[in-house]
């Protein structure tokens, strides 16, 4: 069996399979890869995939043309899948649906306390509703 998607304007995809299960699995493994058609930072359609090796490890993203913002994959240790990276190391969800711009490690740990005291001042503000 096959089925060809319409994950976005840009992207159709076909994936086979021998019953349902098999199906519904490979299509979301590649939606869930080439669906993103616009970035979560700015809203534009002006995107590209990008694969990069750097000292034997190998990294995979897309990446805003317009404010150079990126989403950032991960790979599975087995099955060589990939999946988009949306929280951070301590399991907190990054805005913009994880499309971050680098700014470099200073600047990243600081905008990652930031993000921490207003999640933190959120939490108080719900305990004096």
């Amino acid at each position: 069996m096959e089925i060809t998607k319409q994950l976005n304007a840009s992207t159709t995809v076909k994936v086979e399979g021998k019953t349902e299960i098999e199906l519904f699995r490979a299509l979301a493994e590649v939606s869930e890869v080439f669906g993103e058609s616009k970035c979560g930072k700015c809203g534009s359609d002006n995107t590209r995939h990008q694969c990069r090796t750097i000292d034997g490890n190998t990294y995979y993203s897309i990446a805003c043309r317009d404010c150079y913002a990126a989403l950032n994959f991960g790979q599975t240790k087995i099955g060589e899948r990939l999946f988009p990276k949306r929280k951070d190391k301590e399991g907190a969800w990054l805005e913009n649906g994880g499309w971050v711009v680098w700014r470099g490690k200073q600047e990243m740990a600081e905008t990652n306390e930031t993000i921490e005291a207003n999640r933190d001042f959120q939490e108080a503000s719900e305990d004096f509703k």
